[in-house]
């Protein structure tokens, strides 16, 4: 994209870059539109009353912006016409915009342009940092985004002068750089290449997430292997609920000593592990006095 002519933006000249970039040349400077830009006052304040004359030019600003009448006569001195994408004669041009050679496009003061090269389309606007390929099949979503906008677009008629970037990309046509993950997030967030209802989460996700998903809710729940799913009844018809034995193991150790205090004629198992049972007042006593007849 070297061989593009390109101008970045100056004060408020865009205008002036606009039909530069459109024209491949340094062919306008600002004193050039200004003078245009006069002219075109003084013939239309010839054509009113003395009370409706423009005390102040329409045409241009101090800023140097310049209104739509003074590009259309600039380009006119190179045998171009700028026809309003609204006018009923081209209302073909929304249906295939391919087979144009140039727009050029304007809002709040703004101007730039859009130029086919070769067989490709680059966006020229004076406040990018370069010339920016478009594909043939986003060229029309574009100029609808555009039009959306609120952009007021022209379509440039007649033969334009030849350049050595239309030349050059005819027989080398340039390859589309991947854009970096934020700036193709960021272009994607403007019009994603998946088509969905706005809003909608579920949409978003990819097929293989949803499958998954889908499993994920039908699927039996897990329980622990050591545990019966019935539920735990103990010889005082306290139950503890499957669940929470489940889940919390510790929890259940607990319970069930505190259930063998309440029945200690029986040995309770916990997660498989056996519990011996405290003895009683008198088999401690029994046992004692038996240890002593065995010293003497």
């Amino acid at each position: 994209m070297d061989t593009i002519f390109f101008e970045r933006q100056q004060a408020a000249l865009c205008a002036q870059h606009a039909l530069n970039m459109l024209l491949q040349g340094d062919y306008f400077s600002a004193t050039d539109l200004a003078e245009i830009a006069r002219r075109l006052d003084q013939e239309e304040n010839v054509v009113l009353d003395s009370s409706s004359r423009n005390l102040k030019s329409v045409n241009m600003d101090d800023s140097g912006y310049f209104s739509v009448q003074v590009l259309s006569e600039a380009v006119k001195a190179f045998s171009l016409d700028l026809v309003s994408i609204t006018h009923p004669s081209v209302a073909d041009v929304r249906k295939d915009p391919l087979k144009e050679k140039a727009f050029i496009c304007n809002q709040s003061e703004h101007w730039f342009t859009l130029r086919k090269f070769g067989d490709q389309w680059f966006v020229l606007n004076s406040v990018k940092a370069g010339p920016e390929l478009i594909s043939d099949t986003y060229m029309g979503m574009y100029l609808y985004q555009l039009e959306q906008a609120g952009y007021s677009i022209f379509i440039v008629r007649g033969l334009l002068p030849e350049c050595e970037a239309d030349q050059v990309i005819s027989m080398c046509p340039v390859q589309q750089q991947a854009l970096p993950p934020k700036q193709a997030a960021a272009k994607a967030g403007v019009m994603g290449g998946i088509g969905r209802r706005l809003g909608s989460i579920v949409e978003d996700l990819s097929k293989k997430q949803m499958i998954r998903i889908n499993h994920q809710i039908h699927a039996p729940m897990r329980t622990r292997k050591n545990f019966s799913s019935e539920p735990f009844n103990s010889p005082n018809n306290v139950t503890i609920p499957t669940r929470r034995r489940s889940c919390f193991p510790q929890l259940q150790d607990r319970q069930a000593l505190r259930l063998k205090s309440l029945d200690p004629s029986q040995n309770v198992k916990v997660r498989n592990i056996p519990i011996q049972l405290i003895d009683s007042e008198s088999d401690i006593k029994a046992k004692r006095e038996a240890f002593l007849n065995n010293m003497k």
